[in-house]
């Protein structure tokens, strides 16, 4: 704490020891004729000034707080004007054990509404069965969305949060920054950008009900010029004027929380809600990133972390969250929960509702599965890949050896130059075949346009086994444009060859080398929202159990 106070030296700040961290000042007093000092907290500068200057008394606040100092003037001191209030989170006790569900802004059936329209013209929500189907899926918390329709402020006040206090589940409402609100569309209705004016009205439903624990902010990553540091910490200081323990948290990728971002926001915010797509690779198939991305977080901002996790379709990822992609997922989070390195996680766009998918999301050529290979369009190096492989078995004595093998690219953005990916097919080492990604048209081929099976024969003759490898490769440093390449239909002459058609995950070694590529055997799933529903559900249980047993 610095108390700035008058003397007959000047303006004095002086230090009261409350941190390990904190380090004594030099000097007490501050001259008048010096002007100003520099005195360290927490490895932070403060600036004491002695001016008669609004611009400079406003700085000086801004540092103490940025440095997480509170600042105390006395009554005989100068008059300061009002600057960024000093936010106080010790009223506030940390929300754990979060295990909720959010129905994302770009997804399906995340939100349950009425099936006939009410009088003024929109699907409500459907209370009683979004509540049912919440605690089907196991979840202690729901992040309320407010965005899809003008009737969800009601819905929210009149309905949903009385059932939900009854169903014991705890809600955050989850708004729509200034990117995502439309003149003539969506929008967090009806104070839409008046981010003070809903600061004013949820602490105050927050009283009313006190299952409201904390507001979200949407994309918050690519709305501060918005929500500037001085703006966030105005928003906080109307809330707890009415609701000291109304929450907020921003919705910021772990990527995006440098030591300059958490130094200017940290004293402003109650913790962070972190969606998680192995960034910067953005898919929602590996996690392998997930537990450092946790810890570091926690480390650095010392404040809770949410994670939110994809159970729907993210909009710039290769493919959808499998089953076990979110099992995996929140197997990790509920771990991170259980050590205290995590406050909870969050599961976006979990069909409540699910229906079966329909077939033109089938990506395979026959059947239901393909081997995928993609590259996000990242920074990446020259050789680096993504590959299936497998060892085959050669029949001795067959008059020929050949490979039949269908291929098509789809490209996310308009056709790159050649020389960014080339497709191979390996035996062994040796490349048997390959063609450049931007050579090919997007519609499935057989080999090299009209070549057909490739003959194996002068490779093969005379061996019993060899591994067969089928690549994507990079050919280039630097960023590339982003590139889907699938792989089905394959069909041996002369030797044995396990999971031709990608009908399940067996036998094929799947593999990548640079975070940038990626691997994978797509299944289409007609069920896959319902089969996503019981992994999450059943997840959320397991959790649910553990917590519960931790506390006795």
């Amino acid at each position: 704490m610095i108390h700035v106070g008058k003397s007959e030296k000047g303006i004095y700040g002086l230090h009261n020891n409350i941190s390990a961290k904190a380090v004594q000042p030099t000097e007490h007093f501050v001259r008048p004729e010096a002007m100003f000092r520099w005195m360290l907290y927490e490895n932070e500068r403060i600036q004491i000034v002695d001016k008669e200057n609004d611009v400079e008394r406003r700085e000086f606040l801004r540092c103490a707080t940025l440095a997480g100092t509170t600042v105390l003037f006395d009554r005989s001191a100068l008059a300061f004007t009002k600057a960024a209030p000093s936010v106080s989170k010790s009223a506030k006790t940390e929300l754990t054990d979060v295990l909720a569900h959010v129905p994302g802004g770009n997804t399906v059936g995340g939100e349950v509404r009425e099936k006939t329209m009410r009088s003024d013209g929109y699907f409500h929500i459907d209370t009683p069965r979004m509540i049912a189907r919440l605690k089907e899926l196991h979840v202690n918390t729901c992040n309320y969305l407010i965005w899809n329709s003008p009737s969800d402020w009601d819905d929210l006040r009149n309905e949903f949060l009385p059932a939900a206090e009854k169903a014991a589940i705890q809600v955050w409402t989850y708004m729509a920054p200034p990117a995502e609100t439309y003149a003539k569309g969506k929008g967090s209705d009806p104070y839409r950008t008046n981010y003070e004016k809903w600061a004013e009205e949820l602490a105050h439903l927050s009283l009313r009900y006190r299952s409201l624990k904390a507001w979200v902010m949407d994309d918050f990553t690519w709305n501060m010029k918005t929500f500037t540091p001085e703006y966030v910490a105005r928003l906080q200081e109307i809330t707890h004027a009415i609701n000291p323990e109304l929450r907020f948290f921003p919705v910021i990728h772990f990527t995006a929380m440098s030591a300059e971002w958490i130094r200017s926001y940290k004293p402003y915010i109650d913790g962070v809600v972190c969606p998680y797509i192995d960034l910067p690779y953005n898919n929602t198939q590996r996690t392998t990133s997930l537990n450092p991305s946790i810890n570091h977080a926690r480390e650095t901002l010392g404040l809770p972390v949410y994670v939110l996790l994809y159970a729907g379709r993210h909009l710039t990822s290769p493919l959808e969250p499998t089953p076990e992609y979110i099992t995996n997922a929140i197997q990790i989070g509920v771990r991170a929960i259980s050590e205290g390195r995590c406050g909870g996680i969050i599961s976006y766009g979990t069909e409540l509702d699910p229906q079966p998918l329909s077939t033109q999301g089938n990506g395979a050529l026959e059947g239901n599965g393909r081997l995928y290979l993609a590259a996000v369009g990242v920074n990446g190096r020259a050789g680096d890949f993504a590959q299936a492989s497998q060892t085959i078995h050669i029949a001795p004595n067959s008059p020929r050896y050949q490979l039949s093998f269908w291929h098509e690219d789809n490209w996310l953005r308009p056709l790159a130059p050649k020389g960014q990916y080339i497709k191979q097919l390996l035996i062994d080492e040796t490349v048997v075949w390959q063609c450049d990604v931007a050579a090919d048209d997007n519609y499935w081929l057989q080999g090299s346009i009209l070549q057909g099976p490739i003959n194996l024969t002068s490779i093969l003759k005379g061996r019993s086994t060899a591994r067969l490898t089928i690549r994507l490769i990079a050919q280039s440093d630097g960023p590339k444009s982003p590139i889907q390449v699938s792989f089905d239909a394959l069909e041996a002459t002369g030797f044995t060859l396990r999971n031709p058609g990608f009908e399940s995950s067996e036998a094929w070694h799947l593999e990548d080398k640079g975070q940038a590529l990626l691997a994978a055997i797509d299944h289409f799933m007609p069920d896959l929202r319902r089969q996503v529903f019981v992994a999450v559900s059943r997840e959320f249980a397991r959790a649910q159990r553990m917590f519960a047993s931790s506390k006795f």
